[in-house]
């Protein structure tokens, strides 16, 4: 478990690694089903780029202890819930910025 945790950390890292400049946004809890073209869609501003992490196999969760919601299965090619969105200009990031913490595409 730790093995795959610390896994999924160093991608996550790496990803952030090359969205690292200034006018690149995380977005998280999106739906599995999002796509590159709905993000840039609901900004309604032209993307400089768009990054929707995804699966590359399946993942079945663990059994759970009773009483707790057990996990969803993830599908190859599933969106992983976070996405890089990087914006052609500060305005647009300003723009962007407003929806923190607000609910936009149903989240997860």
């Amino acid at each position: 478990r730790e093995a795959r945790e610390e896994g999924i950390l160093r991608e996550y890292r790496e990803q952030a690694a090359q969205a690292s400049d200034t006018l690149t946004a995380h977005l998280g809890n999106l739906p599995r089903n999002v796509t590159e073209a709905v993000l840039a869609e609901t900004f309604g501003v032209p993307l400089a780029n768009v990054r929707v992490p995804r699966a590359t196999v399946d993942v079945v969760p663990r059994a759970r202890p009773k009483g707790k919601k057990p996990g969803k299965e993830l599908r190859a090619g599933d969106a992983k819930g976070f996405a890089f969105i990087s914006f052609p200009d500060r305005a647009a990031l300003a723009g962007a910025l407003h929806l923190d913490g607000k609910v936009v595409l149903g989240g997860r």
